[in-house]
Order: C-alpha cells, then sequence, then structure tokens
C-alpha cells in the first residue's frame, strides 16, 4: 500500500512565506547591525579648570546616551527584533503546513521557541511585550498574512510611537514598512493594518526600510 504524498504548499503560500522570510531576515540584519558602541574621549585640562566643567562634560555624554534619541533608537532595534522574529516564525509555519491562526498562537509559538528578543518580557496583556522604555504589542493578520509591532514609550523621554510592517503591503512594494508618530502626545493609533495612506492622515510618517 503506498502512502500518501503530503501536499506541497500551494504556490500563493510559498510566495508569501518567501516575502516574510526575506523580510523578517532584513530587519534582523538590521538589527544586528544597528548596535552602536558609544565612544567618550576624555579631555585634559589644568587642575583649576577640572571640576564643573568636567562633570557638565559627563553629564552632557549621559544626556546623549540616555535621551530621547538613543531611547528612541533603542526601542526602534527592538520593534524591528519583534517584527522579523514573528514573521520568520510565521513564514517558517506556513512553509511547514501550519498556518498561524491568531496573535495568541505567535506569542506561544515565539516563547516556546525562545525566539523573543532578550530584552522583552512577556506581559499579561495578549500580544503586549514589556521592555524597558515602553511596551511593544503585536498585531497578527492570517490573510493576507501580515506583521505588525506597535512600540510605545513609558513617557516622553522615550519618545514617539513607532510602529513595523512586515511585509509592506503597499502595491508594488516589498520587504518592511517603518511608521514614526509626527509628535509625542494625542497620538491617534491607527487600527491594525491600515491603509499606508490612512496612518500617514493620522500624523505618522512612513519610511520605506532598507537593508543596508
Amino acid at each position: 500500500m503506498k502512502k500518501p504524498k503530503a501536499r506541497k504548499p500551494t504556490l500563493p503560500v510559498v510566495c508569501v512565506a518567501t516575502a516574510l522570510l526575506v523580510a523578517g531576515f532584513s530587519l534582523l540584519s538590521s538589527v544586528a547591525r544597528g548596535v552602536v558602541e558609544p565612544h567618550v574621549w576624555v579631555e585634559t585640562a589644568p587642575a583649576d579648570e577640572k571640576g564643573v566643567g568636567t562633570r557638565g562634560r559627563y553629564r552632557a555624554v549621559g544626556a546623549v546616551m540616555d535621551g530621547e534619541v538613543a531611547r528612541t533608537a533603542e526601542r526602534l532595534r527592538e520593534a524591528q527584533g519583534l517584527a522579523a522574529a514573528a514573521a520568520l516564525y510565521v513564514a517558517a509555519e506556513r512553509l511547514g503546513g501550519h498556518p498561524t491562526r491568531d496573535v495568541g498562537e505567535v506569542v506561544a509559538g515565539l516563547s516556546a521557541r525562545g525566539l523573543l528578543p532578550p530584552c522583552l518580557a512577556v506581559s499579561q496583556q495578549e500580544g503586549a511585550f514589556l521592555s524597558r522604555h515602553g511596551t511593544l504589542f503585536v498585531r497578527y493578520r492570517p490573510a493576507p498574512v501580515g506583521v505588525e509591532v506597535v512600540a510605545l514609550g513609558r513617557e516622553r523621554a522615550d519618545g514617539p510611537a513607532v510602529m513595523v510592517r512586515v511585509p509592506d503591503d503597499r502595491e508594488g512594494e516589498d520587504g518592511a514598512l517603518v511608521f514614526m508618530a509626527q509628535q509625542l502626545d494625542g497620538v491617534l493609533i491607527p487600527q491594525a493594518f491600515a491603509p499606508a495612506a490612512e496612518v500617514i492622515a493620522r500624523g505618522w510618517a512612513a519610511e520605506k526600510f532598507r537593508a543596508p
């Protein structure tokens, strides 16, 4: 008796999964290359000029390393890393013939396989993760398949809201798409997978992700 042959994924599923894999790997490579090692130069000065001047320089360096720009960059890397991990997981499951049904399965799969970025902790709220400077929310769409991560800061100093969408679902585009809110207060969070034009109309700026 012949064993039944396993059904091969249909072409659309393969194409979608491939798009997710490409976008996910691009995001992961971006996160890996996005680690910045700050360099601090120590200037010598006469003894009577040390003290206030030195302490001022240290405070300035500290402000740069832990200011709004630095925190926003850190939160963007977190959002990109989480979006990439989720996209790769969903793509692998689809190629294996096990399409992910909802965001709960995405979170459970990431946790079970150790795919979560080490800087994130699972929140009690479904699809939410906690980081040092904010909260990240994963959105998942099974058809057409897509992953979205919305990252919100804890306070104003953590920078504006960020959203990463994988894949870029605009016509004729591929890869990933990054949105950033243009204000700190009164930010209007768009509906999941809202058209890019609608997101921009709500006060967000869109930037095409390009792997360096």
